[in-house]
């Protein structure tokens, strides 16, 4: 049975390539070569994963949003909207006022130490109103 194009993952690349100027550029920062990333733009061949890594990482992208084009999977998302969820709530229960770019990065920063350390909400609420009190 032939393998069905992926429509999204061809649009992808050429966004890629768009970025990079040509497939050459985009070659050169992946190490690969520009018949590859040629025939992965044109839906000839799809990368294998060391080489939608190499892609990847060259770019600026993820290898998720390379690969599937979701920015964040359904647990990501879902732990970023508690994250946004609870600074609000907290920063609302303290009297907190945060300008925007300070309430963003407390945000990221409770985001990545929920995903990357694999902790809830619940055990990060006081270091929020820690973090929160502190960017005032």
């Amino acid at each position: 049975m032939a393998e069905t194009i992926d429509l999204k993952f061809v649009t992808r690349m050429k966004r890629l390539l768009s970025r990079a100027g040509s497939a050459e550029k985009l070659a050169r920062l992946t190490g690969l070569s520009a018949s590859i990333i040629g025939r992965y733009a044109e839906g000839k061949a799809d990368p294998a994963r060391k080489r939608l890594i190499a892609i990847a990482e060259a770019s600026g992208s993820t290898v998720e949003w390379l690969a599937t084009g979701n920015v964040l999977d359904g647990k990501a998302k879902t732990a970023l909207k508690d994250v946004v969820i609870a600074v609000d709530k907290i920063c609302q229960n303290e009297n907190i006022v945060l300008d925007p770019s300070k309430k963003a990065d407390l945000i990221i920063f409770i985001f990545e130490e929920m995903v990357e350390d694999l902790k809830t909400i619940e055990d990060l609420e006081s270091k929020i109103v820690q973090l929160a009190s502190f960017g005032r």
